[in-house]
């Protein structure tokens, strides 16, 4: 008699391509999907860019009200979304302070295992005061709701749970691991590279992200511009979507770089591009972690990035620069350029410090597992 999988349910805002999404996905494309599976709850109706992989998977999007049309609508539905799924083993929330409404709503009606998951360091908005009583609200009933507190590093687990609460020892950092394989793999593609008209000899620069406000894409532009004014051969690669992809679009061909710049878009060969690149540029103004960095150097890729970023995202392979959003444009320039002489890293090298600083899914998975108390459950196909 075929055994009923265990069901774990995962709340995000939506199932597009951010980062803590795609990470999820990878953990759900690896597990027995016999054994445990997965459903999403999301906080919008429209269509999202793993709906269809979820549904070919077996699991279920189920749409709830946003807590930010309506906060009882909102409770009410998490609330009938438990109870009718009453198989739940685990509710697994990715959505910083409101995290906390999820697993109070789940403890009422009765789910055993509530993870929250700290993913982020800052917010734009984090000094007013009504932000202020949000933060504080929802610390409170995350850490008096939750059976687990995750962070993908200590500085995230710091900001979403308070400095308090880490130096207690009740977050376990569990950062976002990737299927190495994948970009350990990955070989130079030359229809790729006439696809975004790369040419002999160029400087290849890329960044991977949303195009929002704490990706600082108008940062990248100010570094290019420079690189490109020295006389250098570049090009520029941004692969991503975003509420703010057309003010940038506008400004490159404001400052006349249109034919140096290509926008690709939601891709799903981020491998492959990460072999083209020279350089990833990473100049966060803030992260939770920054996992297209640890991407990179699965792939070898040599990266600069802001001290933004949590110094767990180097994986020790000398790969990554880090430098202050503080210095100038020319000293992020000749970091790019210093950066782009590296010489390639052995692949498995790569693995190796990845098996040792725990980054392989198998080793994220088993950390999640137990927080959903499913310590016996095989981890991977």
């Amino acid at each position: 008699m075929k055994q009923t999988p265990i069901k774990i349910v995962h709340v995000f805002a939506t199932m597009n391509t951010g980062g803590a999404e795609s990470r999820i996905m990878d953990v759900y494309r690896k597990i027995n999907r016999n054994d445990v599976q997965f459903d999403f709850i999301v906080l919008d109706n429209n269509r999202h860019y793993y709906d269809s992989e979820i549904r070919g998977m077996g699991g279920k999007k189920i749409v709830v009200t946003s807590p930010r049309k309506n906060i009882f609508k909102h409770v009410y539905d998490l609330y009938r979304v438990f109870r009718k799924n009453d198989d739940y083993q685990a509710v697994h929330t990715h959505t910083s302070y409101h995290s906390g409404i999820v697993c109070l709503i789940a403890r009422i009606a009765g789910i055993k295992y509530r993870v929250s998951h700290a993913r982020t360091t800052s917010t734009k908005s984090h000094k007013k005061i009504l932000k202020k009583i949000f933060i504080s609200l929802g610390r409170n009933l995350i850490v008096r709701n939750s059976t687990s507190l995750l962070a993908i590093s200590k500085k995230a687990g710091e900001y979403v749970f308070g400095k308090r609460v880490v130096e207690f020892g009740r977050v376990r950092v569990v950062p976002n691991a990737i299927d190495i394989e994948k970009y350990m793999s990955a070989s130079k593609d030359e229809n790729l590279k006439e696809e975004l008209g790369i040419t002999e000899g160029q400087l290849i620069i890329g960044q991977v992200g949303r195009f929002s406000f704490m990706k600082n894409h108008k940062f990248t532009i100010k570094v290019f511009k420079s690189i490109i004014a020295e006389g250098i051969d570049a090009k520029l690669i941004l692969a991503g979507d975003g509420e703010l992809r057309r003010s940038i679009e506008t400004l490159v061909e404001k400052e006349g770089l249109k034919e140096q710049i290509v926008f690709l878009g939601v891709r799903n060969d981020i491998p492959q591009i990460m072999k083209l690149l020279d350089v990833l540029i990473m100049p966060s103004i803030y992260e939770g972690l920054g996992g297209v960095v640890i991407e990179a150097q699965a792939a070898g890729t040599p990266c600069v990035v802001s001290k933004s970023l949590p110094v767990e995202v180097d994986m020790g392979l000398n790969l990554v620069k880090f430098v202050s959003l503080d210095q100038s444009v020319e000293d992020w320039k000749e970091e790019i350029k210093a950066q782009s002489l590296l010489t390639p890293t052995d692949k498995y090298y790569i693995k190796e410090k990845f098996i040792k600083k725990g980054m392989l899914l198998e080793s994220e998975i088993k950390d999640l597992y137990q927080s959903y108390g499913l310590h016996e459950r095989s981890v991977i196909k």
